[in-house]
């Protein structure tokens, strides 16, 4: 993959900070409610007094349940940032590499690591079988040549 332009580099740079400065006023917000500002307080005292971990059960388990629940319901009626919208992510490989990209524009696994898929019953046992349609997913497994 080649390195981006500066132009791309430069256009990256102003929308993560402008996506950084809009979730900031979005918390700016909460913590001007008192109610929200007072229960998360009293939850960062309650993270500092158990610091391997809230125990579910415990006093300080029970309440920090109920500060979170305080929390969600405020952050609710205060409503979310306006955040700029997501850009895709479009890989493109390196023009001599020694794969095809086949598809773009689905979700990856639910947890990161490798897939090492050698045949079409992988695929479709795979998580690639349900991050696309049955159709786009056969129209993929076409341009798939696997090793006998």
């Amino acid at each position: 993959m080649s390195a981006p332009s500066e132009a791309e580099y430069d256009d990256s740079i102003k929308y993560q900070k402008s996506y950084r400065v809009a979730q900031l006023r979005g918390y700016a917000l909460l913590v001007r409610n008192k109610e929200y500002y007072v229960a998360e307080s009293e939850l960062a005292d309650i993270q500092r007094r158990n610091p391997k971990g809230i125990v579910t059960g415990t006093s300080d388990g029970i309440r920090s349940q109920e500060l979170l629940q305080t929390m969600s319901r405020l952050s609710e009626s205060v409503g979310k940032p306006d955040l700029p919208k997501a850009r895709l992510f479009v890989f493109t490989p390196d023009p001599d590499a020694d794969f095809k990209q086949v598809f773009v524009g689905f979700n990856g696994p639910e947890r990161g690591g490798v897939t090492v898929i050698r045949s079409e019953s992988d695929a479709a046992s795979s998580w690639l079988a349900s991050a696309v349609s049955p159709d786009d997913l056969k129209k993929l497994l076409a341009q798939v040549h696997f090793d006998s």
